[in-house]
C-alpha cells in the first residue's frame, strides 16, 4: 500500500461526516446527556426533548422548514440520548414513547416541505403528550388540539404559551385550535 493511499484511508475513517459533527456540536452545546430520575422527580433527560419539541412548534407556526428540521435533528438526538439514561420507568412507559420520537423526527429532518414536517409532527406530539402527561415536566404544558389537522381526523401538540399557537396551520391560522387540558408543573 502507497502512503498517498495509506493517508487517504486513515483521513476518511478519521474524519467523520460534516453532518455528524454538525450533529454532535448542536448536541453537546445544547448540553444532552442523560440523567437518572428518581421518584417524584421529572427525568433530567425529558428536558431536551421537550426544548427540541417547541423549537420544532415554533418553526411550524412560524413556517420555517429549515428551524422545523434543525429542531427535529436535535430532537432526535435528545430522544436517542433519553433511551440510553438510566430509568425505572418500564418500556411502554419509557422507550415506547421515545422511539416514536426518534422515528417521527428522522422523518421531520428529512421532510421536503412543510406539509411533510407537520404531518411528522402529529406523531411525535402524540408520544411527547404521553410522555409528558406520565413524567411531567419542571413548567406548565398546555395541551391542544387542531381539528383541521391530519386531513381532518385532528391531532394534538403541546405548547408553553396560554395563546393559541398551531404548528399544523402555521402562519395561515395560528389561533386555530382547542384547548384540551393544563399539565401542571412536576416536582423537579
Amino acid at each position: 500500500m502507497s502512503a498517498a493511499s495509506s493517508s487517504r484511508t486513515r483521513r476518511s475513517f478519521l474524519v467523520p461526516s460534516a453532518a455528524a459533527l454538525g450533529l454532535a456540536l448542536l448536541a453537546a452545546l445544547a448540553g444532552f446527556g442523560p440523567a437518572p430520575a428518581t421518584a417524584g422527580e421529572v427525568p433530567k433527560s425529558l428536558e431536551p426533548i421537550y426544548d427540541s419539541y417547541f423549537r420544532v412548534q415554533n418553526a411550524l407556526v412560524s413556517d420555517n422548514l429549515v428551524a422545523a428540521k434543525t429542531g427535529y435533528a436535535l430532537l432526535q438526538h435528545a430522544a436517542e440520548q433519553a433511551k440510553t439514561s438510566a430509568q425505572t420507568a418500564s418500556a411502554a412507559d419509557w422507550n415506547d414513547p421515545l422511539e416514536a420520537i426518534g422515528s417521527a423526527s428522522r422523518r421531520g429532518v428529512a421532510a421536503g416541505s412543510l406539509d411533510d414536517a407537520r404531518e411528522a409532527f402529529g406523531a411525535v406530539s402524540t408520544s411527547a403528550v404521553g410522555l409528558a402527561e406520565h413524567f411531567g415536566a419542571g413548567f406548565e404544558i398546555q395541551v391542544m388540539f387542531c381539528p383541521k389537522a391530519a386531513g381532518g381526523a385532528g391531532a394534538v401538540w403541546m405548547q408553553r404559551e396560554q395563546e393559541t399557537a398551531n404548528p399544523y396551520m402555521g402562519k395561515a391560522n395560528p389561533s386555530c385550535g382547542e384547548h384540551r387540558k393544563t399539565l401542571k408543573p412536576a416536582s423537579q
